[in-house]
């Protein structure tokens, strides 16, 4: 994961009228052992398009509070988030590398702070990297994390051909991460649609599903080792997707399910026990 920092995050929502559920993303809150930053746009664009008539300085006040709670008590976020309920509520706790550099900043406010989502396109997972960060990768590591209790050395991130297979095979790209067990080698890789764009959800989708279909030609290239094993990973970013992300959602699982040998929707507890068994190999 690098030699840097980590911080959790969490996405803040705001709701406007908490009975009819409806909430938008205002800030994103991080926060390391030593630090605690609150970002968000002091001009609310996507709250602003939701509820016009929503009192910004109110809004404002609910955060700097939230804030500066969660500095004196850092450990005790939860009761925190639950003290400013129902106006306030959070996603669960991500990672991010720490501290933020200016790129990866630009485009996390961008993702989830404004309205114009058609701007995030411009700003790609190449933009991420540059920063040192790929969220995607992050979030299936955490995942990864918590299903598998399998020695560090038995995990690879990045894995490419020469630890799969004992064969550089320069055509092939890396996979997010790769499982040594007694059996089989098990490539995990996919892409997590709260952090994406979708072009660039699709991007990744159609570059990770070509790498297993590269993987599933394993024989025929003359390697001797037994097949790897191919999971694909399909995280979801709402709870209240519209046409757009659940088509992306579908055409993800569609071609996992195709080049892969396990597609995985990591809000079905189904195929969170499916995942489990195979990385039990």
């Amino acid at each position: 994961m690098g030699s840097g920092m980590t911080a959790t995050y969490r996405l803040v929502y705001f709701q406007p009228d908490p009975e009819d559920g409806e909430r938008v993303c205002v800030a994103l809150l991080f926060n390391t052992e030593r630090d605690t930053e609150l970002l968000y746009d002091p001009a609310f664009p996507k709250l602003k398009c939701l509820a016009p008539r929503t009192d910004s300085g109110l809004v404002r006040f609910y955060l700097e509070d939230l804030e500066a709670g969660v500095r004196r008590s850092p450990s005790d976020i939860s009761s925190l988030i639950r003290h400013h309920s129902p106006q306030l509520t959070t996603s669960e706790a991500r990672r991010s590398a720490w501290p933020l550099g200016e790129k990866a900043r630009s485009y996390l406010m961008r993702r989830f702070l404004t309205r114009e989502v058609g701007q995030t396109a411009t700003l790609s997972v190449a933009t991420v990297k540059d920063e040192k960060i790929d969220l995607v990768k992050e979030h299936i590591g955490d995942l990864l994390r918590k299903v598998s209790r399998r020695p560090s050395d038995d995990i690879r991130e990045d894995a490419n051909s020469q630890w799969v297979l004992g064969r550089n095979l320069p055509n092939i790209a890396p996979v997010a991460f790769a499982v040594r067990t007694s059996r089989v080698v098990i490539l995990i890789d996919g892409v997590d649609l709260s952090v994406l764009s979708t072009k660039g959800a699709l991007s990744r989708v159609n570059r990770v599903a070509h790498t297993f279909w590269q993987y599933g030609r394993v024989q025929q290239m003359g390697v001797d080792n037994t097949p790897p094993k191919r999971v694909g990973i399909v995280l979801n970013g709402t709870t209240s997707p519209g046409a757009s992300y659940r088509d992306t959602h579908d055409f993800a699982l569609h071609q996992f399910a195709k080049e892969a040998d396990l597609a995985v929707d990591a809000a079905s507890s189904d195929d969170f026990r499916k995942l489990e068994d195979a990385l039990r190999e």
